[in-house]
């Protein structure tokens, strides 16, 4: 050898015009959405949820309780549904369907019941805790007693109001109501 190195021919570094102008197009993918089978019933819940919430499922609603007997009748509006920290009312409405005037109706709230609640306000005010006195209430008269609460503790709450006359007739209509977060 005799000290003569071989070089490479020089290269064209210039791009034709031709390719200059257009980028190679991309590869043509067809468009498909996959997801594990967890991730579909995911999705479904979600537009379950969804769909309940403006169909109402979730919203506040007022529940009516009847009960009759032993020349009483009561009647109870109540929240069945409502959210936490909402303020709603409880209206009693006792009627004497009796022949003769009642002196003394008692209406009891079950105590268990209202404790899951606060800020509880009750008119008229009643003279013992839960149990609010209604006086001389005539034939076929109806009085009304309202009771204000406060949504204070989640889920599902049971209970009872009751009205008792002064020879120990009892009628008692049945609440239940649902507090969500």
């Amino acid at each position: 050898m005799t000290g003569k190195t071989r070089t490479a021919p020089p290269r064209d570094r210039t791009i034709p015009e031709s390719k200059a102008a257009d980028p190679p197009r991309p590869p043509e993918l067809p468009r498909v959405v996959r997801l594990y089978w967890y991730q579909w019933v995911g999705a479904a819940v979600i537009l379950l949820i969804v769909g309940l919430a403006l169909l109402g499922v979730f919203g506040e609603r007022v529940a009516e309780s009847r009960a009759a007997g032993g020349g009483l009748e009561l009647r109870v509006e109540y929240p069945s549904r409502f959210r936490y920290q909402q303020v709603n009312a409880i209206q009693v409405w006792v009627t004497n369907q009796g022949a003769q005037p009642l002196d003394t109706v008692t209406i009891s709230f079950s105590r268990p019941y209202l404790l899951q609640f606060s800020n509880l306000t009750i008119v008229p005010s009643p003279e013992r805790p839960f149990d609010v006195p209604v006086t001389r209430l005539e034939p076929g008269a109806t009085r009304l007693v309202r009771a204000e609460i406060q949504a204070d503790r989640y889920g599902k709450h049971v209970g009872w109001i009751a009205a008792t006359d002064g020879s120990g007739d009892t009628v008692r209509a049945e609440l239940s109501t649902i507090v969500y977060p």
